[in-house]
């Protein structure tokens, strides 16, 4: 999959390599297809008698197989740094639904949209990642005047008619990122978290204090968000190698 250019002056391209260990400086975010099918049989051996259970309750098959794949690539990758079998990590919710891995420090946000997934790996720090295909024909002002705050409403208002949908997908991919970081999923409104798009990216204000965000665009009309707490940490973009990311995402 060809990565395109960053927005970040903090993201780092590197090996698409899965590290055994992380830095509290660092956080790895990974990008990954969810369209290898060669994959399924071996992932489905690492979920847990709960996921296979979730699996079975899709109605589609596309849907099946792409929870398979996400759940399944979170547990093989979280293994890698924590030296376990994939199969034996205790994962738990807490009390808004994010989940962890129970007693170990290693934090993480699992995201999809359409065909690609995102998941954000931190050791010591809480992270929430989130990922969102660019539709032309999306009604984005619309649903700026319900979830986004007044600033960022009249930021998106006053540019250009050609830059609003870049400009909304940046800044909703931050909000959500954030309230995964959070855990409070839906429980805060849209609206109270406030983004501050910049040449390098995006800003978190007023009650988002103490947390930072990366911004990217993983693949062609994809745009992606990372935030973290602090602001002493770097994204590192990697991704999971498949035949069929290689196949659907050729290099430039």
């Amino acid at each position: 999959m060809a990565t395109q250019a960053t927005n970040s002056s903090s993201c780092r391209l590197v090996s698409s390599a899965i590290p055994r260990s992380t830095y509290k400086a660092a956080v790895d975010v990974y990008c990954s297809d969810l369209q290898d099918a060669a994959s399924i049989e071996r992932l489905a051996a690492m979920l847990s008698d709960d996921e296979r259970s979730r699996a079975t309750q899709f109605r589609f098959e596309r849907d099946r197989r792409s929870y398979i794949l996400r759940h399944g690539r979170l547990r093989e990758t979280l293994a890698s740094y924590l030296g376990a079998p994939p199969e034996r990590l205790r994962l738990v919710s807490g009390p808004h639904g994010k989940p962890f891995v129970e007693g170990e420090e290693i934090k993480f946000s699992l995201s999809h949209s359409r065909s690609l997934m995102l998941l954000a790996v931190a050791h010591g720090r809480e992270v929430g990642c989130d990922i969102e295909h660019r539709h032309s024909d999306f009604p984005c002002n619309e649903v700026a005047e319900h979830f986004f705050s007044r600033s960022e409403a009249r930021a998106l208002n006053s540019l250009p008619a050609a830059q609003q949908a870049e400009a909304f997908f940046k800044t909703w991919t931050c909000k959500e990122a954030y309230l995964k970081a959070r855990g409070y999923g839906l429980a805060l409104p849209l609206d109270s978290v406030d983004i501050a798009l910049t040449p390098n990216g995006g800003r978190l204000s007023g009650a988002c204090a103490g947390w930072s965000v990366q911004v990217f665009e993983p693949a062609l009309r994809y745009h992606a968000a990372v935030v973290a707490q602090g602001n002493d940490w770097h994204l590192n973009v990697r991704s999971l190698p498949t035949p069929a990311l290689a196949a659907s995402h050729p290099a430039s």
